[in-house]
């Protein structure tokens, strides 16, 4: 069975200022003077589409005891795969497939520093 489920990504699309008492050495201070230590920003804001396959079983029985006593019992199974964005618009990371000799290096002026061969 294909299972679509369309969710709004939250995020902050007014901006996001963080104070963290770098420039005064207290928050509030740092916010009254307007010396922000970070900001943030949503580009847009969209629901993406999540797509996956799923299925399940459910088998159950029920057994009489006796004239007084019936047992019913079940078990269930479901099977909910990794879903996808339809539009490719979300990323995941996959721990095991991290290689970190291949991992991107910056140098100290912030540029990012090209591996030979790549």
């Amino acid at each position: 069975m294909d299972f679509h489920k369309q969710q709004d990504l939250f995020g902050q699309t007014q901006g996001a200022f963080t104070f963290n008492g770098s420039y005064t050495g207290h928050e509030f201070a740092d916010f009254l003077l307007g010396d922000a230590f970070q900001y943030s920003e949503l580009q847009n804001q969209y629901a993406p589409n999540y797509i996956t396959k799923s299925g399940n079983l459910y088998v159950n029985d029920n057994w009489k005891v006796s004239s007084r006593l019936t047992v019913t019992a079940g078990l269930a199974w479901d099977l909910l795969p990794h879903a996808y964005e339809e539009k490719d618009r979300v990323a995941s990371f996959y721990r095991n497939l991290y290689d970190p000799a291949q991992a991107v290096t910056v140098d100290s002026a912030g540029h990012i520093v090209q591996i030979p061969g790549t």
